[in-house]
């Protein structure tokens, strides 16, 4: 089975002092390559969508940092800022099952960041796009985070269907008109599929 993603996002050495935290909005949307952290959804289905999850959340760091200044200081803390979509942003709100910010998961129950190697081992896609836990600690992240939803697995899909549309796009601007004709077909066929695929996203 393929692995969830292609690699592992790296977030920059960013300290600098923000009037908020979603002044790092497009730092993290490039160290993220544009996709979800959690889920690796393309933003350019939904990039109105995409939001920035706070690993630790918010609602834990007040609870332990309960002065105004600390408080802030955390909140913009770019190593705990996540590029993510609204799916994933939502499903994992502000769980945060251990209660200590030092520990993020323990007993198979909790978080990994996304930008640690680790999350890899974590999961695989299926033929069908569908997200599959490979672990213990996968399987809590899974239900938690909602990866049973079948817009993953549309938004898979079309992405496959993108990069191949515009490989073949390409392919033809180089090809003899003999090779263009089935090419055409192929492309219309890629078309066809892509559309369906975006109907029925737009459902949900």
């Amino acid at each position: 089975m393929p692995a969830l993603r292609k690699k592992t996002p790296k977030r920059r050495i960013i300290t600098k002092i923000v009037g908020c935290y979603r002044e790092h909005r497009e730092n993290l949307r490039e160290d993220f390559d544009k996709r979800c952290g959690y889920c690796n959804a393309p933003d350019f289905f939904r990039s109105t969508h995409y939001e920035i999850d706070h690993f630790i959340p918010k609602k834990t760091l007040k609870e332990i940092f309960p002065l105004v200044n600390n408080y802030k200081i955390k909140e913009q803390e770019y190593s705990n800022l996540v590029y993510a979509c609204k799916l994933c942003n939502n499903a994992k709100g502000d769980k945060w099952p251990t209660n200590n910010i030092k520990i993020h998961h323990k007993n198979n129950v909790g978080f990994i960041d996304p930008c640690n190697p680790k999350y890899d081992k974590q999961f695989v896609r299926n033929q069908y796009g569908e997200i599959i836990s490979k672990t213990k600690l996968g399987k809590w992240m899974y239900s938690t985070l909602r990866f049973w939803r079948p817009e993953h697995s549309i938004i898979w899909h079309l992405d496959k269907l993108k990069q191949s549309i515009s490989e073949i796009e390409k392919i033809m601007a180089e090809k003899t008109s003999v090779e263009k004709e089935r090419l055409e077909k192929m492309h219309y066929s890629f078309l066809t599929d892509y559309h369906k695929y975006h109907t029925q996203l737009m459902e949900y």
